[in-house]
């Protein structure tokens, strides 16, 4: 343990020079002091107050979105005018958004509870993100909220009865969806925690309305998301680059 010690204290050096390019030195030392508390911390970035929940995925998270570039598309369209975030966690993606894209109208759907709390928290203020309390799912209706049961607090999944049930959530279909924001989407970000499996298994007519798409894939909740991404963008000649957790996929 010792011995990694002085590689610990030059990781830290270098995280911190990189969170001073987006928040104050303030921010970013208690930024550094979270990562291993339970405390909540509020940071400004972009203008705007940002509340993560210390010692949890949150941190990681945020230091993926707006300092390593996560979400930076690898490829060149028109400025996006209609963006949706499903599986929106606590806010970061629609902020990222938000900044990056100031023209968007940005629809983010959170099923869970306490995650959907934080991103109101997070998001308020801002009109041009719609929170909406909501899981993505093939149909509309209402959907099993589950436990991912990977350890991380706040980490769920639906549609899945093999896990420990939180409760039922309001689910909505892609053509629901795409009849909220107008008919087509210019981002469609999809991190849903293996239910991209059936998304992508069940009808996918949808796909001819989406220009990018930015899918997370979790195939480690079980077999078949990628599979069923694949299957569902046969007949499309896209593009595609991977970068970090993200698959980026032009589709128009």
């Amino acid at each position: 343990m010792l011995k990694n010690l002085p590689g610990l204290a030059v990781a830290r050096a270098q995280r911190f020079g990189q969170l001073l390019k987006l928040i104050s030195p303030g921010d970013a030392l208690r930024f550094l002091r979270r990562e291993d508390e339970k405390n909540e911390l509020t940071v400004r970035i972009f203008g705007h107050d940002v509340v993560l929940r210390g010692g949890t995925s949150d941190i990681a998270l945020f230091f993926d979105t707006f300092v390593a570039g996560a979400l930076e598309l690898p490829f060149t369209i028109p400025p996006p005018k209609i963006i949706v975030d499903a599986g929106g966690h606590v806010g970061f993606a629609a902020l990222h958004f938000a900044n990056r894209f100031p023209d968007a109208a940005i629809t983010t759907l959170e099923p869970a509870p306490d995650n959907f709390a934080m991103l109101r928290r997070n998001c308020a203020g801002i009109r041009r993100i719609d929170p909406v309390q909501a899981a993505l799912w093939p149909q509309d209706g209402t959907v099993v909220l589950s436990d991912t049961m990977d350890g991380e607090p706040w980490s769920y999944t639906v549609g899945r009865s093999d896990r420990k049930m939180i409760g039922m959530v309001d689910a909505i279909s892609m053509p629901t969806l795409l009849r909220r924001v107008g008919g087509t989407i210019d981002i469609l970000k999809i991190d849903i925690e293996g239910a991209e499996e059936r998304l992508f298994s069940a009808d996918t007519g949808w796909l001819d309305s989406v220009r990018i798409l930015v899918v997370e894939l979790h195939d480690r909740y079980g077999a078949g998301c990628a599979r069923a991404l694949y299957r569902a963008l046969a007949k499309f000649d896209f593009r595609q680059d991977i970068r970090n957790v993200n698959v980026f996929i032009k589709l128009r």
